[in-house]
């Protein structure tokens, strides 16, 4: 599964003015609301629910780290 492409732009969007994301296991960096922000894209504008237990640091630190969130979402 590939990242979305909407995710992307969605980070390099609100870490502005970061550079933009040049690798999927680079660290996003993204404060507290900017976690609320992009918890309720993935699940508003990709589909993906995600539960509690599952909003973890690890789950969120990198694009890999979100991509293998959605991917066993979507396996399971």
């Amino acid at each position: 599964m590939a990242i979305p492409e909407r995710l992307v732009e969605f980070l390099n969007k609100s870490r502005e003015p970061e550079p933009p994301i040049s690798s999927p296991d680079e660290h996003l960096h993204i404060d507290s609301l900017g976690m609320i922000r992009l918890l309720a894209f993935i699940q508003e504008e990709l589909g993906v629910p995600i539960e509690d237990d599952e909003f973890t640091l690890d789950n969120f630190r990198t694009l890999r780290s979100i991509e293998q969130l959605i991917q066993s979402k979507a396996m399971s």
